[in-house]
């Protein structure tokens, strides 16, 4: 499954959010920000050695520890205890023909002491199948699984292919980035590591096509899904053309397009740096712990709102090196 970097051709804007106002509400620069003091392991899945070099090109252990931070993040999106429950279902549920629509569903696994024991275990051992890459080119898509080469045991695994810009950002420009761009940057980054995640686990559990997580939910889309589960909606670059965030990052609800039509049109809600820095925040994940994973949901009802997402100042699409 892909994550899109650029807007299908007949959604392209006309206008969006105007960049004063994204620097009035926060979603640029917050001068009350503060740099990440996660300090949890990272989990075995992302490991330094699970990032490949094959025809694509392997970070050095010099740019590997330039992204703790949203590594740090992953992890705690697949071991957090409120975060895991999302997991057992898709680890231990089975999937089920809904007889009224019949739609391919998964069946909910209830979270329990024994069910995120069993998930943790399953986690851990998905190490050895899961492999990443940055590609070598510039592609229109985020990150993409695809798969990957046999491991020691001549086991298939899974490739998580990451969009080059990730790289490039990580060696060229990171230095550059105030706090809250790096911030941002390692949100991203960490979203795109988990989105592809969960379609590698099933991809490593089935061969067949993608259920729906939930009856409820509008597409077969596990990585969506996850994001839903933890964000309460998508989210993704206001500048869709760039990997980097450079202009903010927005949520919107994930809803399909007759519904989207149905309540007026999709509206995208630029996030505030307040909540994307307090990912980083060991106090946030303790709040969690207390009040549940509500506290990790995007505030849709954002000061800062346009119905297209881009920026007027954005550049043009990435090519292909060839």
């Amino acid at each position: 499954m892909q994550q899109k970097l650029s807007m299908d051709a007949d959604d392209e804007p006309t206008e969006g959010f105007d960049r004063s106002d994204l620097q009035a509400a926060n979603v640029l620069e917050y001068k009350s920000i503060k740099p990440c003091d996660l300090t949890n392991p990272i989990h075995p899945i992302f490991h330094h050695s699970n990032f490949i070099r094959s025809n694509f090109v392997r970070p050095s252990r010099q740019i590997y520890k330039r992204i703790t931070p949203a590594l740090r993040l992953a992890s705690l999106f697949i071991t957090n205890d409120e975060c895991l429950g999302w997991w057992c279902t898709l680890l231990l549920g089975q999937v089920k023909t809904d007889q009224t629509t019949q739609k391919q569903v998964l069946k909910a696994v209830t979270p329990t002491p024994s069910s995120l024991r069993k998930t943790r275990q399953a986690l851990i051992e998905h190490a050895d199948y899961v492999k990443f890459a940055f590609s070598t080119k510039k592609h229109d898509h985020f990150a993409e699984t695809i798969d990957g080469p046999c491991n020691v045991d001549e086991d298939p695994t899974t490739l998580i292919r990451l969009h080059r810009g990730f790289l490039d950002s990580i060696v060229d420009e990171y230095s550059s980035f105030s706090l809250c761009h790096q911030l941002r940057f390692q949100f991203f980054f960490a979203l795109n590591l988990v989105h592809e995640l969960a379609h590698s686990v099933y991809w490593l559990l089935s061969d067949g096509e993608e259920p729906h997580f939930a009856i409820d939910e509008p597409l077969a889309e596990l990585g969506a899904s996850w994001e839903y589960s933890v964000f309460g909606g998508k989210i993704q670059p206001i500048n869709l053309k760039t990997v980097s965030a450079d202009s903010g990052l927005m949520a919107y609800e994930w809803q399909t397009e007759e519904a989207s039509d149905a309540a007026g049109g999709k509206v995208f809600c630029a996030l505030p740096m307040e909540y994307i820095s307090s990912f980083f925040s060991r106090k946030r994940w303790e709040l969690v712990e207390i009040f549940g994973i509500g506290q990790l949901n995007a505030p849709m009802e954002a000061a800062c709102k346009s119905y297209y997402p881009l920026t007027t100042d954005h550049p043009d699409l990435y090519e292909d090196d060839e």
